[in-house]
């Protein structure tokens, strides 16, 4: 709720400055008028429940490149409801679409018509526009508005991840395919913040968020490869990063998560690739915001390590791990000096079942990109003809110990009853 109060608090500010600012009108500056705008619902899944609301721009524009249009809806009661997206746009006509969540506007209690104001950036343009919607009552919105969700089998019937065609919110949902039923995880990613640390390396209310990334803010584009037994699932989006004291746009990141499995696994590890551009005076380091959570409500998160990499555990009600998110505690990052590793750490806060992650990343001016390698895990005992333990202990040791103090029993059973017979 912090990170979206920041993202809505910054739009506001930038559509009342738009008013004020012109735009430059010095050499070959980029130019958009807008020529029409419509408003339709969305039925995602046929179920004549409103998933969207789409906002379509038919615009002109001068000069070819990359606009982004932002969208607040002002409600009564609640916080303003505030999205954007990018489009890449050729020069003369062209369209852009914005898209509010029927969830959103289902919490928000409030019928249409809706007053958007909309402002569209791009280079040195910068052009507000208000629109009106059509009617509209809360109630046909979706107050769960998912959008459909194709199932990845990974084969061996070990886990199952799913991804929403239309991604929002850059999400995975996972769980045993054999407790389909009982078990429900997921992990999503909400925000990238950049901060000043106060000095122990971890993020906390105490620091000072001066760079603000929101991940929810436009359609996330996927892609799926699989061939034999190989399966790659990419999703990446290019995020505007906002100076959060002086509420203007400093520079951008490239996200991309892309995973990368054998469908036989009980893990499916993946990377995190970031990629930056722009100047962020203080910021020290990066901390990528996540939300982990049980949707069926069955289980307690458990912090730990193993074999030193961080591990969040999901365990059930008779204190077995169901699944778990593992990183590796160091990252690859590239920049003036070259590639070099950094240590990663990490902080976390529960709260009513659901646990917020910030995974953080040590960040030195200069720097472009950073390479990270997660995992996601189910616990399975066999995987094809192998018995494999999830924690990564060694047993042998015990087992061995084990067999020396049964074999010591047995021989000294065996002198004390031959001593007893002679």
């Amino acid at each position: 709720m912090r990170t979206t109060n920041v993202f809505a608090g910054v739009l506001i500010v930038l559509m009342c400055l738009a008013v004020l600012i012109p735009a430059s009108s010095s050499g070959e500056a980029r130019e958009i008028v807008v020529k029409g705008v419509s408003d339709t619902g969305v039925d995602l899944n046929n179920d004549n429940i409103l998933d969207r609301l789409a906002i379509t721009m038919q615009v002109h524009v001068k000069v070819a490149g990359t606009y982004t249009v932002y969208g607040i809806i002002k409600t009564i009661d609640t916080d303003p409801i505030a999205t954007s997206n990018a489009t890449d746009l050729q020069e003369g006509n062209g369209q852009m679409v914005l898209e509010f969540t029927g969830e959103t506007l289902y919490e928000s209690g409030m019928d249409g018509p809706y007053v958007v104001d909309l402002r569209i950036t791009g280079g040195e343009a910068m052009v507000p526009y208000s629109y009106t919607t059509g009617q509209y009552v809360v109630k046909d919105f979706d107050q769960e508005s998912e959008s459909p969700s194709p199932m990845i089998t990974m084969g061996n019937e070990n886990l199952t991840l799913e991804f929403p065609s239309v991604m929002h919110v850059p999400k995975i949902t996972f769980y045993p395919t054999l407790k389909r039923q009982d078990y429900h995880f997921e992990v999503s990613f909400e925000s990238l913040l950049g901060f000043s640390d106060d000095g122990d390396g971890v993020y906390t209310d105490a620091d000072e968020v001066l760079v603000h990334g929101d991940l929810r803010q436009s359609i996330w584009d996927e892609s799926i490869y699989q061939e034999g037994g190989v399966l790659r699932l990419t999703f990446e989006n290019t995020i505007d990063l906002w100076d959060v004291k002086a509420s203007n746009p400093v520079g951008m990141c490239s996200v991309k998560f892309i995973f990368n499995t054998n469908v036989e696994g009980t893990y499916k590890k993946f990377d995190i690739d970031y990629r930056f551009s722009g100047t962020f005076p203080g910021v020290d380091y990066f901390t990528l915001e996540h939300t982990l959570e049980d949707l069926s409500g069955k289980t307690r998160f458990n912090v730990g390590s193993v074999n030193g990499e961080p591990r969040i555990q999901f365990i059930n009600g008779g204190d077995e791990m169901m699944a778990y998110y593992q990183w590796v505690d160091v990252a690859a990052s590239y920049g003036d000096k070259g590639e070099e590793t950094i240590a990663l750490n990490y902080s976390t806060e529960t709260e009513r079942g659901v646990m917020t992650l910030y995974v953080c990343y040590p960040y030195e001016e200069g720097s472009e990109r950073i390479l990270h390698d997660p995992i996601l895990g189910i616990k399975e005992w066999f995987v094809s003809g192998v018995k494999e333990d999830p924690d990564g202990a060694d047993h042998s040791i015990i087992s061995f110990l084990g067999s020396l103090v049964l074999g010591g029993l047995f021989i000294g059973y065996t002198i004390h009853s031959r001593r007893k017979r002679g």
